[in-house]
């Protein structure tokens, strides 16, 4: 049984092997800022729910991994893309992406992606 812990790990270790990111942190899940240059990447725990799957009770962990690209000039997203199919290719049980918060220079976006232990 994988643990919060194990799995924040091997997600910060998916995107950091993906090639895009300059730096892929550990976020605490405030509105602390990120800092770095882009594309960057951070990993946060969201929190959990016990589910019953065929009368078994499990744990699905949620994650949220926020990307922040640059939206000036070409706004290339694929970084993000990149992202979401590197995750899709771990345990994840659900994976979604949507834009959390945009300004003049960058974009980010919240992947979110439910782990079952």
């Amino acid at each position: 049984m994988r643990t919060a812990a194990q799995l924040i790990v091997d997600t910060v270790e998916v995107l950091s092997g993906c090639g895009v990111f300059t730096r892929v942190l550990l976020k605490d899940g405030s509105t602390e800022v990120m800092t770095g240059k882009e594309p960057l990447a951070a990993v946060a725990y969201a929190g959990f729910e016990t589910l019953s799957d065929g009368g078994v009770q499990v744990t699905e962990h949620r994650l949220k991994i926020y990307v922040r690209l640059l939206s000036v000039g070409s706004a290339d997203t694929s970084p993000l893309h990149t992202a979401v199919e590197a995750i899709k290719n771990t345990p994840a049980v659900s994976v979604s992406s949507s834009i959390h918060t945009t300004d003049t220079r960058t974009m980010t976006f919240v992947i979110e992606a439910g782990y079952r232990c």
